[in-house]
């Protein structure tokens, strides 16, 4: 996840581009990942239970409201990295894609 010519920046959660850092410091906000913990408990309620994705999301979303917003250290400097937690989340994302009756139901 380094853009070419880009530094490296050393945070608690690993290593990320500087680049990067700064544009998404600049442009994202945190609070869409706890919309999407909201998203997902309510699909949750409905049909079926996607374990795990619930806490990877809060784990990411403090990851990423330390890094960002410059909030206090709420979860241990340990593995995962941000940019590895980053990626387990997207890979929950491409499985909605999956036979799954309450996800299909409210995805966009």
């Amino acid at each position: 996840m380094l853009s070419p010519g880009g530094g490296v920046h050393p945070i608690a959660y690993g290593p990320v581009d500087t680049e990067v850092l700064r544009h998404l410091q600049d442009s994202f906000d945190t609070r869409e990942i706890l919309r999407i913990v909201d998203l997902v408990d309510t699909i949750r309620a409905r049909l079926c239970e996607p374990e795990g994705i619930r806490d990877d999301l809060l784990q990411l979303h403090g990851m990423a409201h330390t890094v960002l917003n410059g909030a206090s250290l709420v979860l241990g400097a340990t593995n995962p990295t941000l940019v590895e937690q980053a990626e387990t989340t997207a890979l929950y994302r491409r499985a909605r894609r999956l036979p799954c009756p309450a996800i299909g139901a409210v995805a966009p």
